[in-house]
């Protein structure tokens, strides 16, 4: 099991809006627990997501992948739309290297903060569920764009692989 990430995520919503505030590093290690908490915690009539970034030291590719696949999404109506709030300069390039910068709308602040603030447990991941986050999100990235495949190409086929193999020595 993984887990001990190091990086506090602090969740609040309020009407129609999620604020997600990281704290740290963000890095493969948070994203099985915040992808949870994306796919079942947001409650029915939340329409925007906004990532408070002012705290994040650093957003690594698998981080970056999870919010592109949600980025992707958002001509689905059940998917709430995603803000970046307040990123840092080296934050900034890493999605410029990435060529995803475009795609997402980076903004001071929410329109609204919530009032209450929880934070998200820090859940272990098994090797599976880490292997199965990090190939979606880097798919992802090579989908948003194809100059992503000489990076992340690599990291996509030797995931799966290792993934296919454990299903059959199972």
């Amino acid at each position: 099991m993984m887990g001990g990430s190091q990086t506090a995520i602090d969740v609040g919503q309020c009407r129609k809006l999620a604020v997600i505030r990281p704290h740290g590093r963000c890095t493969a290690l948070v994203c099985t627990g915040l992808r949870q908490y994306l796919q079942q915690m947001i409650r029915p009539g939340v329409e925007d997501v906004y990532f408070d970034l002012s705290d994040a030291e650093w957003l690594d590719s698998t981080f970056i992948g999870l919010l592109i696949s949600y980025v992707q999404r958002k001509s689905d109506p059940q998917v709430p739309a995603i803000h970046l709030v307040r990123p840092s300069k080296a934050v900034l390039d890493n999605l410029g290297s990435m060529y995803v910068l475009p795609l997402f709308d980076v903004c001071d602040a929410p329109p609204e903060e919530p009032t209450g603030w929880t934070r998200l447990p820090d859940p272990a991941a098994s090797a599976e569920q880490l292997a199965d986050v990090v190939v979606s999100a880097h798919e992802s990235l090579i989908d948003a764009d194809e100059r992503n495949e000489a990076a992340f190409g690599g990291v996509v086929k030797t995931f799966r692989s290792e993934m296919d193999r454990q299903r059959t020595d199972s």
